[in-house]
């Protein structure tokens, strides 16, 4: 195995039937070191807090880590981004400046949105129809961060309610990730990744 994966998810958690949980499920099936990073108050987020919790989870990790994070959680990866995380999935980040979505008021301790250059290798991935998320401020966030934009189609916010199921369409995101870790890395873990599978 390559990584050590920590799916990091955002307000409210991931519910059994979220893509993230049936992820978790799948990966650690094939023998992928996979953990969910799991927070006090799910309902009550708070910033510092949170970020104690995801930097303590990442630094438990034996290998280089891989985030998959989902809304508050892919803002609070780009919080911790002085962690040493070999790369992430930003999957519908929050967009707390601009949103109108009914949970803003919890999530604003969370807020400025941070603006500087992220340097492990991101993707983040974008919905045409994400309340929390509007595709130009997707556009203009991953520029900031500087990551890679993935369109999604039209899937809502990707979370709970939208019952993806497993989102195949949520691996190919992944696989064009792990692309962007070997183009840094000089093709390394592709070579590995060809003989054993995604990780």
């Amino acid at each position: 195995m390559l990584f050590d994966v920590l799916i990091v998810p955002g307000l409210d958690g991931s519910g059994e039937k979220h893509w993230q949980s049936l992820w978790k499920s799948a990966l650690t099936a094939r023998g992928v070191s996979a953990y969910s990073v799991e927070q006090e108050d799910w309902a009550g987020p708070d910033l510092e807090i949170w970020q104690k919790t995801l930097t303590s989870c990442v630094r438990r990790c034996s290998r280089p880590v891989l985030v998959l994070a989902h809304s508050l959680g892919a803002l609070l990866t780009v919080h911790c981004a002085d962690e040493k995380i070999a790369g992430a999935l930003l999957v519908a980040p929050a967009d707390l400046e601009e949103t109108q979505a009914s949970g803003r008021m919890r999530v604003k301790g969370f807020a400025p949105l941070p603006r500087t250059r992220v340097r492990f290798p991101m993707l983040l991935v974008t919905s045409e129809n994400d309340e929390w998320l509007s595709s130009a401020r997707a556009r203009f966030l991953a520029e900031c961060w500087g990551s890679e934009l993935f369109a999604a189609g039209r899937v809502g916010h990707i979370g709970n309610r939208e019952n993806l199921g497993i989102w195949k369409k949520g691996f190919l995101a992944l696989e064009r990730l792990l692309d962007r870790i070997d183009q840094r890395d000089g093709g390394v873990r592709k070579n590995s990744r060809e003989r054993g599978g995604l990780f």
